[in-house]
């Protein structure tokens, strides 16, 4: 689902360009790819220790780190 609305966000800007949220769409799909690559960090350490993702810790990630695109995107609209 991160994918997808990071794919998403990322073509936000460039149909944007001429107007004044385009800056902001911009942030919006960098904090997004920041919230996938948090994830995906987690689970290669968790793979690196030979344990399987936490999920848990997945949640703990989303609340905190997704939490702000999630807020940005709620502000554009």
């Amino acid at each position: 689902m991160v994918k997808d609305a990071g794919d998403i966000a990322g073509q936000r800007p460039a149909y944007l360009q001429v107007k004044p949220s385009a800056r902001a769409a911009h942030l919006l799909a960098d904090n997004i790819e920041r919230c996938r690559q948090a994830i995906e960090i987690s689970r290669a350490s968790f793979e690196a220790d030979g344990q399987q993702a936490n999920e848990t810790d997945n949640i703990s990630i989303v609340r905190n780190t997704c939490g702000i695109a999630k807020t940005m995107e709620g502000s554009l609209k």
